[in-house]
């Protein structure tokens, strides 16, 4: 188990992930497939959803999302001891949220909160606009929840910060 840990985190955190794994998030069986290769060999099962009508995002989105992700999946693996791991990632007018969830170990985010994954996660977040919660309690697993301005305000938030 430890040997396919350290094989998932090094792919999930490599600035060369698999080519196409960055690019378009939202397709679904692309991201099913990528899920089950990484999680393949370990008891981990991966479940991934798409509500919405997925569409593209603005340049660094994708990359940021997948980032997070990665990292909450790496956590997943390292600490959690879990079974499952849901990835939701739903688009509506106003936002797109990834929401994350594990049925591990949980932790006291406020215990966590000064750690290099969460850190990472918030400072990719708000990068892009973004905002992140994390619910989590010891024995009750954990949910980070990623909430992003949709496209169209993406662009009027950009606008409003180039003109600061």
């Amino acid at each position: 188990m430890l040997n396919r840990t350290e094989t998932v985190s090094q792919t999930c955190l490599s600035p060369a992930c698999p080519p196409g794994l960055a690019q378009g998030f939202a397709n679904q069986k692309t991201r099913a497939i990528d899920l089950a290769r990484l999680t393949g060999g370990t008891t981990l099962r991966v479940k991934f959803t798409l509500s919405g009508r997925g569409r593209g995002l603005p340049v660094g989105f994708d990359e940021n999302l997948l980032r997070i992700g990665q990292e909450a999946l790496t956590n997943t693996f390292c600490h959690a001891r879990a079974r499952q791991f849901k990835v939701k990632l739903a688009f509506d007018e106003r936002e797109v949220q990834l929401l994350l969830h594990d049925n591990g170990c949980g932790f006291e985010p406020a215990e966590r909160s000064q750690s290099f994954g969460l850190k990472r996660m918030n400072e990719r977040a708000d990068t892009i606009g973004g905002s992140i919660s994390v619910n989590s309690a010891k024995g009750l697993g954990t949910t980070i929840c990623l909430r992003l301005p949709s496209h169209h305000n993406a662009k009027r938030l950009m606008k409003i910060s180039l003109a600061v």
